[in-house]
Formats: structure tokens, sequence, C-alpha cells
């Protein structure tokens, strides 16, 4: 486009011509200065050239860093808010992905939808945790009112893929609903080539004895396995330098003995007044779930408190089986919620040891 000699003049005049300089530089714009003044500038997109108009009718783009999020959760706010972005986008704005933050752009005019934007990007702090699924169209009207049965701890939606698939992705306000969501979202499909929680568990390969490294004088042992060091020692939970730590949890998180009970007395009575809270108003953990808390008086990120299988509970041929997939649900859980609480160390009792 050429920015004529009329409209350089007035920038000149305007004294905003040295900002025009600045803000329109490469690598996304280049420019030529031509003996009349009028400057011809080249530019890479269709949102360029808007900024440039924008620009010269006087007003402002902006610009917002929305925050970081997952993938998934991603996914579901662009199909969450597609109105919105379609209304942003006919403005010549955007919502994209840049260096692992979430950016929104618009022109001045487009402040409304922005701010309504922003506003449902906050919504996703309350959730902790996501599932998805990949279904066939034939199914929606099942998967539909499956996923109405969820209270207000849930939200969904559909994501259309192609000619005959959808893509459900549920968000939850707390990680211990996880499990409910994937049983329910496996009761929507009648495929049954999905492997079982046992055949996950199988599936897990173990670091070959060659990366364990034992030390010599401390009972500690270590292995790398894909990128991850992991230690196995005796030490007092509370006092690792880690970003947290797991608690080994009852289901009404009423930390009366073991590992539970030296956590609550180092974290304080406002620890143990969270937990009453949060089993009050969501209910008791399910085994195999994990729950998250403050670390109260200890210096930590937070608190994971997972819910462990006892073995007196499981009867039958199969006892063996179930508690060990509880276990390992216990364990994938606590994991998984450390992750999305931005966690890069974690350190975990003997779970379901009894003591």
């Amino acid at each position: 486009m050429v920015i004529d000699t009329e409209q350089v003049i007035k920038l000149q005049q305007d004294q905003r011509y040295e900002d025009f300089l600045t803000t329109f530089t490469p690598p996304f714009f280049t420019s030529k200065t031509y003996p009349d003044k009028s400057v011809e500038l080249t530019t890479l997109t269709p949102y360029g050239i808007e900024c440039v108009n924008t620009f010269l009718s006087g007003g402002e783009m902006i610009m917002e860093e929305l925050g970081e999020l997952d993938p998934l959760f991603f996914e579901f706010f662009l199909s969450n808010n597609k109105d919105l972005i379609k209304e942003l986008e006919g403005k010549q704005g955007e919502v994209k992905e840049e260096g692992g933050k979430i950016i929104v752009k618009g022109p001045s005019d487009s402040e409304d939808v922005i701010d309504k934007l922003q506003t449902a990007f906050k919504q996703l702090d309350e959730f902790e945790a996501a599932e998805d699924k990949t279904i066939k169209e034939s199914q929606f009207k099942r998967a539909d009112a499956v996923l109405k049965k969820l209270d207000n701890y849930f939200m969904y939606t559909i994501v259309k893929y192609n000619d005959n698939e959808l893509r459900l992705i549920v968000l939850m306000k707390e990680y211990m609903y996880l499990k409910k969501v994937r049983t329910l979202l496996k009761s929507i499909s009648e495929d049954t080539s999905a492997p079982s929680d046992q055949e996950i568990v199988s599936d897990i390969k173990q670091p070959p004895t060659t990366t364990f490294k034992h030390i010599a004088n401390t009972g500690k042992t270590e292995f790398t396995l894909n990128g991850v060091t992991i230690c196995v020692y005796e030490g007092y939970l509370c006092r690792l330098d880690v970003d947290c730590i797991v608690n080994d949890a009852d289901g009404r998180l009423s930390h009366g003995g073991g590992v539970a009970l030296a956590i609550a007395n180092a974290a304080g009575e406002k620890f143990k007044q969270e937990s009453k809270e949060l089993v009050r108003k969501l209910g008791n953990v399910d085994v195999g779930c994990a729950v998250a808390t403050s670390a109260g008086d200890l210096n930590y990120k937070c608190i994971i408190h997972c819910v462990g299988p006892v073995w007196y509970d499981y009867h039958g041929r199969w006892k063996e089986d179930e508690c060990s997939r509880d276990l390992h649900d216990a364990v994938l859980s606590s994991l998984q919620l450390a992750d999305t609480k931005f966690c890069t160390s974690i350190a975990l009792p003997a779970i379901s040891l009894g003591t």
C-alpha cells in the first residue's frame, strides 16, 4: 500500500510521523520513501494493512496478553468463543498462541469484544483438568444428552473435525472428577477397542536396570527416565526441596494419622480448615483421584492429596488387578495435577502403605 504525500504531511503536522516510522518496521513491514515524500509500505498479512489503516485514521491497535493455557484448554477456548472470535476477525483482529502465551489483538473499536474474550479466559482459571474424546457424528444426540447431566462443576464444548467426527472437550473444576468424566465419555461410545486401565498400566515401560545409580551410605537410589530424574530414599517429606508434595490421604481429608497427620501438623491450622472446606463443598474424594490445596505454613506451591486403595476393601477373583489399577490412578492423578499447577518437581510418599 502507498501512503501518499498528503497523508505523510498530515502525519508530520500531527507530530505522528516519527511514531509511524518506528511502529511499522521490519520484519513485518518494509518501506520505501519516494522524492515526493510518499511512502510505499509492504506487509505480509491483511492484519498488517488493517494496523496501518487504523493508525492513519487516528485509532490505535489493542493487544492484550491473556496468559498461558494448556493446548486442550486453548482448543476449548477457541470453540466456546467462536462467535466472539469471528466478530474480532471481521474487524481484522485475531486470537493466537505466541511463545506459550495467548495473545488477542484488534483495532480500538473492538475493545468490547476483547473485554468479553478476557472475561471468558479468566473463567477458565476455575478449572483444573480437561478430558477429550472423539466420537462419530451419529453419536452426537447421545453425547449431548449425557453431557447435559453434568452440573456447574463442569463445562463442555463440541468441536466438529470433519463430516463424520466430533470432538468432545470437558473441563472440570476439580481434578477429583477426572475418573468420573472418563467413565462418562466412555459410555457415549460403543467402541470396545479402547485399551483398559490394566492394559495401560502394563504398557508402561520400566527403566532399564543399567540406569540405576546407588549412592553409597545414603540408602538413596536415582535413575532417569525420559529426561525425568527419579529419586527413591527415606526422608522427611515436609523438608524436601521440591515444588509440591503429595499427601497419602483418605477420602475425607481428615489427616488422622501417618503421613497425612505429619503434613497437617507441619502445614498448620489454616491448611486443616481448607481441607475440611473442600470436602464440605465437593464431597469425599474417590479412590484413585487427587485434589490440591494450598501448602499452609509449608513452603510449597501446593499440597496434592491423593486417595490410594485400602487392600481389605477389595474382594473377589480380580482384587489384585483392581487394587493395582486404583493405585496406578492415584499416582498418575497426582502427577497430572502437579503438571496443571506448573510444578516441575514433586515428592510422593509410599502411597497406601498403611502407616
